[in-house]
Formats: structure tokens, sequence, C-alpha cells
């Protein structure tokens, strides 16, 4: 039950390009519920974020593909693009690379929980226990945060405050398990 996820952290990017009105919004944006009321989001069509954006009041528009969906921020239909943390930068570079006038957002970030686990073949309670085990041991020596910490600086180089100092918006997900979500707070990435 240790669960450290950037799986669920994503970035907002904007483009560059936007009219005036936009932009003057956008300079004075600092609160969650001004996006709601001020900016649509782009997301995928049937992505997990989606419905939860949506039934939070976000206004989103959806699109059938990573691609399509960076073609339709270029032409301006949605204000903001969400992506997730481990893929924003490569993409971003991928986008730049193709002359679309983008950034990442430093003000949003988007955060829901989602289960991201070692499996063992049912009734293989023995695996099961080893890795319980060493999993606990690892987080109660520091090992684990020490290794994890590691991986978000070489993942992550240039932006190893990427969740510092951001307006967090927390979207709660409906689908994962109560077992999940009786899991501690301490065991999630922060």
């Amino acid at each position: 039950e240790i669960a450290s996820c950037l799986v669920g952290s994503e970035m907002c990017i904007r483009d560059r390009v936007y009219t005036d009105n936009i932009k003057e919004k956008w300079l004075h944006t600092t609160h969650p519920d001004e996006l709601k009321k001020n900016f649509t989001i782009g997301t995928g069509r049937n992505w997990l974020s989606s419905s939860w954006l949506a039934q939070q009041g976000y206004t989103i528009v959806e699109g059938h593909t990573v691609d399509s969906l960076w073609r339709m921020l270029n032409h301006g239909r949605f204000d903001l693009f969400h992506r997730g943390i481990l893929e924003v930068n490569q993409e971003v570079n991928q986008q730049l690379a193709l002359g679309y006038s983008l950034f990442i957002d430093d003000k949003f970030l988007i955060s829901y929980k989602v289960d991201f686990f070692f499996y063992v073949q049912p009734g293989d309670t023995n695996t099961k226990k080893i890795i319980t085990e060493g999993l606990k041991m690892a987080y109660a020596n520091g090992s684990f945060q020490q290794r994890f910490e590691e991986y978000i600086k070489k993942s992550l180089p240039e932006h190893k405050n990427m969740l510092n100092g951001k307006n967090i918006i927390r979207l709660e997900n409906q689908l994962i398990p109560q077992s999940v979500r009786n899991i501690p707070d301490k065991y999630w990435y922060q």
C-alpha cells in the first residue's frame, strides 16, 4: 500500500498567442474558480480527468487524440491544455520544434490520486509479503523517498521544484476503490 505518484499531476500549457482580452484575464487569474469562469481546458475524449474537470464546473473541450488537441490549442479552440507532469516537457519541446508558440504555465497544477502499484498473481502471498515489507522498510528508513527524489531530479531536471508555489486544483478520483482511498496521505507525493 505504498504509492508515490506523479502520474496524477498535470501542468497547464498556454499558447503564447492570445488576444489582449484573454491576456488581461490571465494576468489577473490567481484562483481555480477564476479558471472555471474565464477559460476553457482542452482534454482528451474518455480521459479520466475530463469527467472530473467537467463535474467540478470547468469548461472543457474534448479532442480525439493528443495530436489533435495540440492542433486545437494552436488554433485557439481552447485556452489551456493539461498534460502529465512526466510528459509535459518532452511534448512541449516537440511542439515548439514544429513551430507552435507554447509555454508551460507556472500558476496552476491539476492533481488527483491515481493507483500505480505492483501487482502479483492472485494467491501469491509470499511475493506480496516480500514486496510489501520491502517497500515499507524502504519507506521507514528513508531510502524509498531518496530514490524517488533521485528519479524526479533525473526525470524533471529543469523543474526540480515544479510543484512548489502552484495553485493546486485537486480533483477527486471517483474511480479508485476505497482500499486505495484509505492509503495514508504520507504515501502519496504531495
